[in-house]
């Protein structure tokens, strides 16, 4: 084997350890990025379902307001 071929295999060995360093870089960089959207996926729900649960009653004083200004726009 001559000095060239040992350079050569060094080389490829390296660019191996290199890509494989990646590789779990971006692996660890996924597994954040997917407890993160978990996360987000949870706090979405949270404001549904809080979102859901407040409704303004018909006699409120803000179905009032909406009210009339719903009537407003329609005689204009």
């Amino acid at each position: 084997m001559t000095t060239d071929d040992q350079n050569q295999q060094f080389n490829n060995s390296s660019d191996f350890l290199e890509t494989f360093k990646q590789l779990q870089h971006g692996e660890k960089t996924a597994e954040k990025l997917e407890k993160m959207l978990d996360q987000l996926e949870g706090k979405l729900d949270d404001l549904l379902s809080a979102t859901n649960t407040v409704e303004a009653p018909s006699d409120s004083p803000v179905s009032s307001v909406k009210s009339q200004s719903d009537e407003r726009k329609q005689g204009q």
